[in-house]
């Protein structure tokens, strides 16, 4: 006997009637897919606008607090620096002030005893600093201002084009940071001066941060500010009334960024000099001139003598025009780094040795014409020695701790030496 129940997959052949259950049930079932579908799209399109929204309060709590405590180490850098500095300038009425445009090329070893801080030195150092503290001020007040008022639909186009506008200050900043960096050396050697920049800020819970440290930290302003103001834009509906005009702000801080990033190379540049200089303590003028920091690392400086050879481990920064070398205080703290010697690159050749010559298969020397002139031996202790010794060609002699390092040193070197044996076209 058939079962004469219709099943829901399968249609009769003996029946000639539709089965309209079918189609209702079917019917249903779509219903209830576009019901809950669309119900999950609205769930999932809540959960990202949420998203979005709390991402955009994160950034603007990232400015706001990065901003608050920038305020800070700013005001410090004038109040715990700059203060005292003018005020030992008016105790010396009489001194003579320096211009930037009118400074020699050997400025920095012919005032090294000046013995005070002299006229406008303080301004050649901290620049326009004040106008940079008061439009980040103005910033971190106006985004204080909208939190006591936020919400979801809060303008802030407004706070951030004001910020585009003034922060062509920058630029000056950013153009005299050389010069600034220059002055600051040179007081910091001066033992009348020299007390004006040491580290002075114990009292006020930052730490110990050094002038040189607190005056760079304007160079990070305009890449961050680019960057967040467009993770801001990303994170804001189209739809906000504010979106516009906040892509727009964006869009001019990025051009902005772009114009100034060949200045920005150049102060970062310098600020690597200044790294170097705080790093290693009796390191000699680095600023005096134009220079490029190339790179650093740890080699093995190899001295060679009539029954052995000694291996001294030691920090190297390779220069556009030098090498420099230091060794650590103790194997303790090896982050304190005291000056030991510069090579000078001119009239300098470089090869690879063979593995025999310092049994050592990543080897390589830098031999110096020592009886050109024009080589310096100031800072060069070994060189002084082979010089007395009346030796014409003085080797150092190195171990590199792998392949990989041999040939970025050897490389990097060799560009160098030609670089200055290059013509330079007037």
């Amino acid at each position: 006997m058939e079962d004469s129940t219709i099943s829901p997959f399968r249609i009769s052949a003996s029946s000639s009637q539709c089965p309209t259950t079918l189609y209702d049930d079917v019917d249903v079932i779509d219903e209830l897919y576009e019901f809950f579908g669309n119900e999950l799209d609205s769930r999932n399109m809540d959960l990202v606008v949420e998203a979005d929204v709390q991402n955009r309060e994160r950034i603007l709590r990232e400015l706001f607090d990065t901003e608050g405590r920038y305020i800070a180490k700013i005001q410090a850098a004038l109040e715990y620096y700059k203060k005292p500095m003018m005020g030992s300038f008016r105790q010396n009425p009489n001194a003579s002030g320096t211009s930037s445009s009118s400074l020699p090329r050997n400025f920095l070893s012919s005032n090294k005893s000046a013995g005070m801080v002299r006229g406008n030195d303080v301004e050649l150092v901290f620049g326009n600093l004040e106008d940079i503290l008061s439009i980040s001020r103005r910033f971190f007040n106006g985004l204080k201002e909208r939190f006591r008022i936020w919400g979801p639909t809060q303008l802030l186009s407004d706070i951030f084009r004001t910020l585009v506008l003034d922060a062509s200050s920058y630029y000056t900043y950013y153009e005299n940071y050389g010069i600034a960096m220059s002055v600051l050396e040179r007081l910091a050697r001066t033992p009348a001066t020299k007390k004006h920049v040491e580290a002075i800020l114990d009292s006020t819970g930052s730490g110990q941060i050094s002038l040189f440290s607190l005056l760079s930290l304007p160079l990070q302003s305009i890449p961050r500010y680019a960057q967040l103001m467009n993770e801001l834009v990303r994170y804001t509906d189209p739809h906000h009334p504010d979106a516009q005009q906040l892509s727009q702000c964006a869009k001019r801080m990025t051009r902005l960024e772009a114009n100034i990033r060949h200045l920005l190379h150049n102060c970062q540049n310098v600020s690597r000099l200044v790294d170097m200089i705080c790093l290693v303590r009796n390191c000699p003028v680095l600023l005096d001139e134009p220079r490029q920091f190339i790179m650093r690392g740890q080699l093995t400086g190899v001295s060679t003598g009539s029954y052995n050879h000694r291996d001294d481990r030691r920090m190297y920064f390779l220069l556009s025009d030098c090498i420099i070398f230091a060794r650590p205080r103790d194997d303790m703290t090896p982050s304190a780094l005291y000056f030991k010697g510069k090579i000078d690159l001119r009239d300098a050749t470089i090869k690879e040795l063979p593995k025999k010559k310092l049994n050592h298969p990543y080897s390589f020397e830098v031999s110096i014409n020592s009886s050109d002139p024009n080589y310096k031996y100031a800072d060069d202790i070994d060189a002084l020695l082979a010089a007395a010794g009346g030796s014409t060609i003085q080797v150092f002699y190195f171990k590199a701790d792998s392949k990989e390092a041999l040939d970025m040193w050897v490389g990097e070197i060799q560009t160098v030496i030609d670089t200055l044996n290059t013509p330079q076209r007037r």
